[in-house]
């Protein structure tokens, strides 16, 4: 599928570096699809700057789909919105606080952990009210299992993965949207929510199987 197809682009989340999306993208890889890592700071700059700079690194590869987790999702959608321009085909969101995250912005209330997350703690991380563009398909991913460092914060309200509410994951829009009983972490591990990625990117929708 790799040859003249969509390279899949994976997006990681706060403080990772995209290694932690070796199994996924492993799985994804051997369904067919070539692959690629986008690396960004996401302490060191705006969201604005880290989406252009996908922007760019997808208009390399392009045409491309996207698998992002967690604040991933939130620079792939500002990127949607922001360069309408760069040739996408469909999305994966993981676990990602569309709706703006409660956690985040608990955390960024508290002045070390503001200085650790530093431009993260500003904008679309901890925002609530957010727009964005939903142009192609973009499939949601949600998990249930509420095992995470985000309980400790508090700030969750009903189901969660730990980390992120099932609120939060809500995008109007999506062309499919599935919750898996999966925590905000371990969710990249399982060989489930990799078909479901694939399922996804190869015909639109979640297999559910």
């Amino acid at each position: 599928m790799s040859a003249g197809g969509p390279v899949v682009v994976f997006v990681h989340g706060l403080f990772m570096t995209g290694l932690e999306l070796a199994p996924l993208r492993w799985r994804v890889a051997r369904a067919g699809f070539g692959t690629a890592r986008f690396r960004y700071r996401s302490t060191a700059r705006p969201l604005a700057d880290h989406a252009a700079s996908l922007a760019r690194f997808c208009a390399e590869r392009g045409p491309v789909h996207l698998v992002a987790h967690s604040m991933g999702g939130l620079v792939v959608l500002r990127m949607l919105r922001d360069h309408p321009g760069v040739a996408i085909g469909r999305a994966v969101l993981l676990g990602s606080p569309v709706r703006g995250s409660a956690v985040a912005a608990r955390a960024a209330a508290r002045p070390w952990m503001r200085r650790l997350l530093r431009f993260a703690a500003e904008g679309d991380l901890v925002g609530r009210e957010l727009a964005w563009d939903v142009r192609g398909a973009v499939g949601v991913i949600a998990g249930t299992r509420a095992i995470g460092l985000g309980r400790l914060l508090g700030g969750l309200a009903g189901p969660s993965d730990g980390a992120v509410s099932v609120a939060e994951t809500r995008l109007d829009g999506a062309a499919d949207q599935l919750e898996l009983h999966h925590s905000h972490a371990a969710m990249l591990l399982s060989r489930r929510l990799a078909r479901e990625v694939v399922a996804f990117l190869r015909d639109g929708r979640f297999a559910r199987a």
